[in-house]
């Protein structure tokens, strides 16, 4: 009898084995399922706008900032107060035309004569 009950034993264990293994082969060989893909969206709404030929006017105005492009400071170069501008602004003139006329300054002393102009290279 234990021989009997021993080998009872061995089919039961054998039995769930090969089950046990069975579903793990089933499992394993079963090809993986795609995840379900959310449904496509509805198409866009679109307008419908008809063409028509016609002049249209174009506008030429702009925004934006002028300079000159030629511009003059005008300093004195003299020490002492300026008495008269003889010049306007925003005005030309003439090259030879003094453009103000200085007060009185300082006498410089006898020892020091005073500076020469170097002539201007043209």
């Amino acid at each position: 009898m234990k021989l009997r009950a021993l080998i009872g034993r061995i089919a039961a264990v054998v039995l769930v084995l090969a089950l046990a293994g069975g579903g793990v082969y089933l499992f394993m060989t079963q090809p993986a399922k795609a995840p379900a893909a959310p449904p496509a969206p509805p198409p866009p709404q679109v307008g419908v706008a008809e063409l028509k030929a016609a002049d249209v006017a174009l506008p030429l105005e702009f925004s934006g900032r002028v300079a000159g492009f030629r511009v003059v400071e005008i300093r004195a170069q003299v020490s002492g107060v300026l008495l008269k501008r003889e010049y306007l602004e925003s005005s030309t003139s003439a090259r030879s035309c003094s453009a103000s006329t200085p007060g009185p300054t300082k006498r410089r002393s006898p020892e020091r004569p005073p500076r020469q102009r170097r002539p201007r290279r043209r």
